[in-house]
């Protein structure tokens, strides 16, 4: 977001950021700016006209090391196959990540 001049930016797990107020993702913040546009502009679907969604693709993956991703070949051209095969699109973002929200020595994650 930083990199390209966003202050709004979020995913389809429902994490919204609005970086002018925070620079993390808050719900209570999103609910609260949602409830005054809607206040201000009327019903929600009418603010929503034109929304395009993207098709996102998640795959949890189980590791025994996590070694730094740009270090490994097979994710740099996993990812140059992916840049490849979505060059048709106009705008579309591919995030590899660690992920930190699974089950941890026996725990439930989260």
């Amino acid at each position: 977001m930083l990199r390209s001049n966003n202050v709004l930016g979020g995913e389809q797990s429902g994490h919204v950021i609005f970086l002018d107020d925070s620079p993390a993702g808050d719900g209570l913040l999103t609910a609260v700016k949602i409830a005054s546009l809607v206040s201000m502009n009327g019903r929600l679907e009418s603010l929503i006209t034109g929304l395009k969604d993207y098709p996102q693709t998640i795959v949890n993956v189980k590791v025994k090391a996590k070694p730094p991703l740009e270090s490994l070949p097979q994710v740099s051209r996993a990812l140059a196959e992916a840049q490849s095969a979505l060059a048709i699109m106009a705008a579309w973002c591919c995030a590899i990540r660690d992920g930190a929200t699974g089950p941890r020595n026996g725990g439930s994650g989260a």
